[in-house]
């Protein structure tokens, strides 16, 4: 049985595995496990900016909020992250919400 992901860390370190395991699949010209995979990693690191979109307010999140965010639908996710600018999700979101290396 696997264990419960519930940090923004933890959501951050999985998003990593599965894309170094989508690449390891793409480079073996597995396209549909790599598509899969690197779809995971999408939202994993997604649910990584929701959490860390929280952390930054004394905020509690709506109920029905936190029941939707789990979810596999990605586009609902990028809307609940509060990602959309002019209908496109910009990429300085992505660098914000990640650590960058030491």
């Amino acid at each position: 049985m696997s264990k419960l992901i519930v940090t923004k860390a933890e959501f951050q370190e999985l998003a990593e595995v599965r894309l170094v395991e989508a690449k390891a699949l793409l480079d073996l010209s597995k396209w549909d496990g790599a598509y899969y995979l690197g779809g995971y990693a999408v939202e994993l690191a997604l649910k990584a900016c929701i959490i860390k979109m929280f952390m930054a307010t004394d905020a509690f999140p709506d109920k029905d909020f936190s029941k939707n965010c789990y979810t596999h639908a990605v586009e609902k996710l990028v809307e609940m992250a509060n990602w959309t600018v002019h209908g496109r999700p910009p990429r300085t979101r992505t660098r914000n919400c990640w650590p960058t290396g030491p």
